[in-house]
């Protein structure tokens, strides 16, 4: 049997995590998850509660991953809102969406495509604006992972950082999207085949 962990610990892979998505010298797998915390100031804590109630609930790699997917909604994210209902669907949502990536990838993406002429239109930044691939990521229609996957293909973010003139909403969702990717477990393979057959069969 799996042991569940400490509250503390808890505690410590929020802080771990929280810097990982909000601090640019801190990077969770390359320190290993370890943060400078005290246990006796967390005993102190008007917030303890909150670290206590996840710790029945979670196992360790439960934890990381319904910690991640609220960090990724929100990266600010205090711990209150992580134990309401809404921290909660967050992560069924999430679940569901990694449970059937490949499916939800070639839907999108196909979504993508019909609403574009042209496949390198889409990428195109014209005049510093945003192209029409982070149109449809900020309007929901293409979900951060599939962004991810397709950048991980097609390596377009590197030319966004580079023409898009906007300051914060992109430079916002890119640190994110930096950050997030090493969680995702990927056959970057399978998605290519996937992109191929979506590219063949709106385009060609």
């Amino acid at each position: 049997m799996i042991p569940k962990v400490r509250p503390f610990e808890v505690y410590q892979k929020y802080l771990s995590l929280k810097q990982h998505f909000n601090k640019t010298n801190y990077d969770y797998f390359k320190f290993n998850g370890k943060v400078r915390a005290n246990e006796s100031s967390f005993d102190k804590r008007r917030d303890k509660h909150h670290f206590v109630r996840l710790s029945k609930i979670y196992k360790e790699e439960d934890l990381t991953k319904f910690l991640v997917s609220n960090f990724v909604k929100t990266k600010d994210l205090w711990v209150g809102n992580v134990t309401s209902p809404e921290g909660r669907e967050n992560y069924i949502a999430w679940k569901a969406r990694i449970q059937s990536l490949p499916y939800v990838f070639e839907n999108e993406i196909g979504s993508l495509f019909e609403e574009n002429e042209s496949f390198n239109s889409i990428f195109d930044v014209v005049d510093g604006q945003h192209p029409p691939m982070l149109h449809h990521v900020f309007g929901e229609d293409v979900s951060v992972e599939s962004f991810i996957i397709l950048d991980s293909i097609l390596n377009f973010s590197s030319t966004f950082n580079e023409k898009i003139e906007e300051s914060v909403i992109w430079p916002e969702l890119y640190s994110m999207v930096n950050n997030y990717a090493p969680f995702l477990n990927l056959n970057k393979q399978k998605y290519v085949d996937i992109l191929k057959k979506q590219v063949d069969l709106y385009y060609v």
